[in-house]
């Protein structure tokens, strides 16, 4: 959990207001920050939401996945 928690960080620092489309897996992924606080995640079979920081609606991913998510975001942001 605490590498998620550090990727989660990184993602809120880095986005900036526009959304960020990238390759993940066998399609693409979108991070795209809705508001303050707010950054939608979706890609190829996964979709959640960050929140103040927490990861929400998952509905049941696992955190390795997740954390793939958030960490081919991150090689994107640079």
């Amino acid at each position: 959990m605490q590498e998620l928690a550090g990727l989660v960080r990184d993602i809120e620092a880095r986005l900036g207001p526009d959304s960020l489309n990238f390759p993940v897996g066998a399609g693409n992924g979108v991070v795209s920050r809705c508001g303050p606080g707010v950054i939608l995640c979706s890609g190829p079979d996964i979709y959640f939401e960050i929140v103040d920081g927490k990861i929400v609606g998952h509905d049941g991913l696992s955190d390795a996945r997740i954390s793939g998510f958030l960490g081919a975001a991150k090689m994107a942001l640079g």
